[in-house]
């Protein structure tokens, strides 16, 4: 089931010594070319996201919450999430806004179309940094269209976009980017706000 791999991990998937294809291993393997194993609820698998019954996925932790942009980001843009527990982000030096977004020509366009709901828990210490060499919109959110967001706060938090696009400065928000035509519900930030962009 991979209740023993997880054990031997110390009950942790961030720095795993074991590891096991779920389905295929019948025990846990010193072999990091098989499955890290994760735990959600009573389930153990290979997957660092889990989905609930009505197809939302589940984010609980910062590993969680870095897994679901990096969904977002690689094209499943109108994947909805819940949150099950407030996220604290100290952990992560920079974290990749969902749905990057640029209007320069050529680059992807994964702006975000889906449903995030909160479920009323907070993401704290939130830090994204826009290198020069980039273009996108900055935020939690890069940028969002016709998308449902609701029910969380954010606490504490810098967004800097240094990026430029045909050398003019890019927008940057606490929650997005760019939030177009989109449905906000129920949000708020609290603490230490920092935005820095030349974006008008």
């Amino acid at each position: 089931s991979g209740e023993v791999c997880w054990l031997l991990n110390g009950g942790q998937s961030d720095n795993p010594v074991f590891y096991q294809n779920i389905g295929k291993d019948i025990s846990p393997v010193l072999d990091s070319t098989h499955g890290t194993v994760y735990k959600h609820g009573d389930i153990y698998n290979n997957e660092i996201l889990n989905k609930n019954a009505d197809g939302a996925y589940e984010i609980g932790t910062p590993e969680e919450l870095v897994a679901f942009a990096t969904v977002v980001n690689n094209g499943e843009t109108s994947a909805s999430a819940v949150l099950t527990a407030n996220i604290d982000l100290s952990g992560v030096d920079n974290f990749t806004p969902i749905g990057l977004y640029s209007d320069e020509s050529g680059k992807p366009n994964n702006q975000f179309v889906g449903t995030f709901d909160g479920q009323g828990y907070v993401i704290k210490n939130l830090t994204v940094t826009i290198p020069e060499t980039e273009s996108w919109e900055a935020g939690l959110f890069s940028r969002t269209y016709q998308a449902t967001l609701k029910n969380f706060g954010i606490e504490n938090a810098t967004v800097t976009n240094n990026g430029l696009n045909g050398g003019q400065p890019i927008r940057a928000g606490i929650v997005g980017g760019e939030l177009h035509a989109s449905t906000i519900q129920n949000i708020f930030t609290v603490g230490d706000l920092v935005v820095n962009t030349a974006h008008a």
